[in-house]
């Protein structure tokens, strides 16, 4: 019932009177987590853990805790407990998907997304994010299937939206697209990924003040939403505002200095403008984060 203050009260008077009862050191490490106090939910989770070590549930707590503090390594190694003393135990198998997704092990978390399916036919993230694999990977039609049994499952599902119409743009099914995103927009109206992709399909649709205004609200939602302002700054180049569009590839270098296609784009721009010392230093910066360049 998320009376979280009352449930650690409880909690810890039965672990100070019976220090063993691992279960209440359990929902402590629960509670830690839900409360976002994760250094001590680590400590209170391997309590747990030491008093029942085959506990996969309590395992796949302290997967959960270590991935909220950035231990990714550490929450593989506490899922693949989890799934090793209970292999029917499909959330494990969901974690570490994401967790294998950040570590870049692309296929490995396919898999895993798949093993969840298979144990849990209706566990809805994992239709999205196996989606979102497929997506990154090319596999756009398959991509599409996975969004669209996430939706059957929740049809409140605003992030499957958003990502099926991102899905549609790269296969050139633009006013499928748009309409589905327009959906995701609805369900979530603060969902800045959403608006930033119905920009992207605006655009793509030649409708550059549609687009500019959902970049606008993108950054609006997300003020270091650097791909955006660097979105937007193409957008009104396209409308020939070019000191406006100049400020937001500035702004989006500011977020991400790392941002190849930003310098890129700036220094074009200060060549249209005749600024050519300008031009040549970002395309420059462009060229040294970014070799392919050379080639354009």
């Amino acid at each position: 019932e998320r009376q979280f203050a009352n449930a650690e009260k409880l909690a810890l008077s039965i672990t100070r009177e019976y220090p063993d009862h691992q279960f209440a050191w359990k929902v402590l490490g629960a509670i830690f987590s839900l409360t976002g106090r994760f250094t001590e939910a680590v400590e209170v989770n391997k309590k747990s853990i030491a008093l029942s070590p085959s506990d996969a549930e309590a395992y796949n707590n302290l997967g959960n805790t270590f991935n909220e503090i950035g231990k990714t390594l550490d929450a593989k190694e506490s899922y693949e407990k989890a799934i090793e003393f209970k292999p029917e135990f499909a959330e494990p198998y969901y974690n570490l998907g994401n967790v294998l997704k950040i570590l870049g092990q692309t296929r490995e978390a396919e898999e895993s997304f798949k093993k969840t399916i298979s144990l849990k036919p209706d566990h809805v993230k994992s239709y999205n994010n196996l989606g979102v694999i497929l997506q990154e990977s090319d596999r756009l039609d398959e991509a599409v299937a996975m969004f669209k049994k996430a939706i059957g499952l929740n049809p409140k599902f605003a992030e499957a939206y958003s990502n099926l119409a991102n899905t549609l743009k790269e296969l050139g099914r633009l006013t499928e697209a748009e309409a589905i995103g327009g959906q995701a927009i609805l369900l979530k109206p603060n969902h800045a990924e959403a608006h930033f992709g119905m920009g992207n399909i605006l655009y793509e649709l030649g409708n550059l003040e549609g687009a500019s205004k959902y970049y606008k609200k993108a950054i609006n939602l997300k003020s270091d939403y650097a791909t955006a302002y660097n979105n937007l700054g193409t957008t009104l180049e396209d409308l020939g505002q070019f000191e406006e569009a100049l400020i937001y590839y500035k702004k989006a270098i500011d977020l991400n200095p790392k941002f190849s296609v930003a310098y890129n784009n700036l220094g074009n721009i200060f060549k249209s403008l005749g600024r050519i010392e300008e031009a040549k230093l970002n395309i420059s910066k462009a060229l040294i984060l970014n070799p392919d360049y050379a080639a354009s």
